[in-house]
């Protein structure tokens, strides 16, 4: 069994299975997207040398019929379904919950047709599906320090005490490598925070003095890289800062070790991470 939903760009939502105003009979579109190979013929030489390949644009076409009031329920897909307008695809069945992202290229409808069939098709520019729901990992543990018997000393006694932890593995449950969003909260000062990736000997390092209530975020993902800074309640574009031979980090499938750090007082450092899991197909 499986669930499918589109919702538009104003967040409305609409159920296209489990609906008894439309019968979904098929969906096309949701297996591995077609990929272009790019390739030279040499002469005298049998075949082909490959130069690159790239993955195209998926096109999603779900096709159903209206049931019970036709007028009334061909108007309400009009409400979440426009032409070229963005939508969301959801689709969900008992290994996956994932959506993705596009534009409406066309709706087609047989209105004078005793059972009136709909044929929507949405161009998805990024082709991979994402999983509905992020995982968010912290370089940090919380530490009871609170037990039975107490007694309160004049200075007071903690609760609680944050522990930073420098080295964890990010899991990439996926079907492809994909970027991150990585979070580096300041709780004093510290100067030009770093990032590694233990697996591949590489690093992210930002050359800038942070305070305490500092927000750096970085964003690795394709299309969507960038780098900020909230500092007293401004937001401000610090890619310019990023240092010469960093490297934008695209997660393997699988496990990948991190740690981080800074030039001075690392200690000050927060850090988490968060990951989408994205798939070829569903």
């Amino acid at each position: 069994m499986y669930q499918c939903w589109i919702e538009n760009e104003y967040g409305e939502r609409l159920e296209l299975t489990n609906n008894k105003n439309y019968t979904v009979y098929q969906i096309d579109g949701l297996n591995p997207p077609d990929a272009t190979i790019n390739t030279t013929h040499v002469t005298n030489f049998d075949g082909s040398k490959f130069n690159s390949s790239r993955i195209n644009e998926r096109n999603i076409v779900v096709y159903l019929t209206i049931e019970r009031d036709c007028e009334v329920n061909r108007i309400n897909l009009y409400r979440y379904i426009k032409t070229k307008r963005y939508v969301k695809f959801y689709y969900k069945n008992s290994t996956r919950d994932v959506y993705i992202e596009g534009y409406v290229e066309s709706m087609s409808i047989a209105i004078f047709e005793m059972k009136q069939n709909v044929q929507i098709s949405i161009l998805c520019p990024q082709p991979f599906f994402k999983a509905v729901n992020n995982d968010t990992l912290d370089f940090s543990s919380l530490t009871s320090m609170f037990v039975f018997p107490f007694a309160y000393e004049e200075a007071g006694a903690p609760f609680s005490a944050i522990e930073a932890i420098t080295a964890k593995s990010i899991p990439n449950y996926g079907d492809i490598e994909n970027g991150i969003i990585i979070q580096i909260r300041a709780i004093g000062t510290a100067l030009n925070p770093q990032i590694y990736n233990l697996d591949k000997n590489e690093y992210f390092k930002i050359d800038v003095d942070v305070a305490a209530g500092d927000l750096i975020t970085i964003n690795t993902n394709r299309s969507q890289k960038s780098v900020t800074l909230l500092h007293d309640g401004t937001t401000t574009n610090i890619i310019n800062n990023v240092q010469l031979g960093s490297s934008w980090f695209q997660l393997l499938v699988g496990d990948n070790g991190f740690s981080y750090g800074a030039d001075e007082h690392p200690e000050n450092l927060m850090c988490s991470f968060t990951h989408t899991d994205e798939f070829e197909g569903v």
